[in-house]
């Protein structure tokens, strides 16, 4: 039987429940937002939004471990933190646009997904443990499609719904 925190859940649960109402509020603003601050208001929502998918990723990993960790690689951990930056921000500004054409959808969703994907490759490889965690590349690949198929289904309903 797995043996997993509890509060360490309750708290990621918390953080993704306000980091989702902040998306859909950030993302309203910036679709009503006036040209001279759109700027900084996507990189704030860019720094907000992938801090706290960072945070909720970190605080399961945490929560649930499979093997004792010795400590974490730090350049991993930012590496990781920065593709959840690259994730909110494809996700915000291909969602807060006036339009939406296919392209756009597929090119943000691919961009994304793949991005999140990284994000957990990082954050996992950034644990000291042993036996060392592998990747199979069959179950990787299946992980990128998935991780792809919903960032554009994520994008579709942030657009849609940030009236």
């Amino acid at each position: 039987m797995s043996n997993y925190n509890p509060k360490l859940i309750l708290l990621s649960m918390l953080v993704s429940y306000l980091a989702v109402l902040l998306t859909f509020s950030l993302v309203s603003r910036l679709y009503k937002c006036e040209s001279n601050s759109k700027k900084f208001l996507l990189i704030f929502s860019t720094l907000m939004v992938g801090s706290s998918l960072w945070a909720i990723h970190f605080l399961d990993v945490l929560a649930f471990p499979l093997l004792q960790s010795t400590g974490f690689i730090l350049n991993f951990i930012i590496q990781s933190w920065i593709f959840a930056l690259v994730v909110a921000f494809t996700i915000i500004d291909v969602s807060s646009k006036k339009t939406l054409p296919l392209e756009s959808l597929v090119a943000g969703g691919f961009l994304a997904g793949t991005c999140s994907y990284a994000m957990f490759y990082f954050s996992i490889s950034s644990m000291q443990i042993q036996p060392a965690v592998t990747f199979s590349l069959s179950i990787s690949l299946i992980a990128v499609i998935v991780s792809v198929a919903v960032a554009m289904l994520g994008i579709l309903i942030i657009f849609w719904l940030k009236n």
